[in-house]
């Protein structure tokens, strides 16, 4: 080997070497590339606010999911746990189950409706629980072109319904820093599980 001859393989090995350091190769790039892609769906799976429709909830994520969509935190008093939730609208909707083994189910279920009545209505204290009524939008002429939705009596407190024995209403309204909310409340005995759904119904309602 020539002396010019070495002195070019040197500098071709020193080139290669410094390439290699630098992460020159494809595989450095392609691993980078997977980091990132993993990153996003990360990312996308926990937007609780912008979730699919039909998205199961679990018992991690159901109540970020209703602090996203919804602005306030859902609890459940002791003796009762998560079982399972889905979205099922867009607006958002979502209905979640919880179960309970208590030994005295209606009980139980009496209990779970008083404290979410009250855990609503001591969001914004001064709207409380109420009942929504359509108020008709007319323009300068008097002509109808719309409808909203209006603030209507306040639900101070649940009553008994003797002819079926359970507490009343299943259905009322309340407000949160976000906007207006419907819940409704169902209990099923024979698999001892109660149902709840949430309903965004956009702006507070005044």
């Amino acid at each position: 080997m020539t002396t010019e001859n070495f002195k070019n393989s040197v500098i071709a090995l020193a080139i290669g070497l410094i390439m290699a350091s630098c992460g020159g190769g494809g595989g450095n790039q392609q691993s980078g590339t997977a980091t990132s892609e993993e990153a996003k769906v990360e990312t996308k799976t926990n937007d609780y606010a912008n979730q699919e429709l039909f998205t199961k909830l679990s018992a991690s994520d159901w109540q970020k999911v209703v602090k996203a969509n919804y602005d306030f935190d859902l609890t459940i008093p002791s003796g009762w746990t998560f079982a399972e939730g889905e979205k099922d609208n867009r607006n958002p909707s979502y209905w979640i189950a919880f179960k309970t083994e208590a030994d005295d189910f209606k009980a139980a279920v009496t209990t779970l409706h008083q404290y979410w009545f009250d855990l609503t209505a001591s969001i914004i204290p001064a709207d409380g629980n109420f009942n929504i009524e359509m108020e008709i939008v007319t323009n300068d002429k008097g002509d109808a072109i719309g409808r909203k939705d209006v603030k209507g009596e306040r639900i101070t407190e649940l009553t008994l319904n003797k002819f079926i024995d359970e507490l009343q209403p299943q259905l009322w309204y309340f407000n949160t820093p976000k906007g207006a909310v419907q819940i409704s409340f169902s209990a099923v005995e024979r698999g001892e599980y109660v149902r709840i759904s949430l309903v965004y119904m956009g702006e507070k309602a005044e």
